[in-house]
């Protein structure tokens, strides 16, 4: 069970619970928008992977478009991001 959290996300499992809470017209309301920016990203990622084939992960297209600082912030993000799975999933185990 602990790995299937882990592998599905606090993010998805809370969803229902969300729409549960908002009812389907709240929850639409909340998820579109969400929905819309994350096919936004996507085609940006695409454009710029289009423009330059040898980009092979987030950090090296934000040092291409944003330069160091975007690298250093996406970085930093995805360490922290990772930290806190790992902190999530000591947490799951404990239980």
């Amino acid at each position: 069970m602990n790995a299937a959290k882990m592998y599905c996300g606090n993010g998805y499992l809370a969803i229902p619970n969300a729409i549960s809470l908002t009812g389907w017209l709240g929850g639409l309301m909340l998820f579109f928008p969400a929905v819309l920016l994350n096919i936004y990203s996507m085609q940006l990622c695409l454009d710029v992977a289009k423009v330059n084939p040898e980009l092979r992960n987030y950090t090296e297209v934000c040092n291409k478009v944003l330069g160091r600082w975007g690298k250093i912030a996406i970085a930093a993000s995805t360490w922290i991001g990772q930290l806190g799975t790992c902190i999530g999933y000591l947490y799951f185990i404990a239980d």
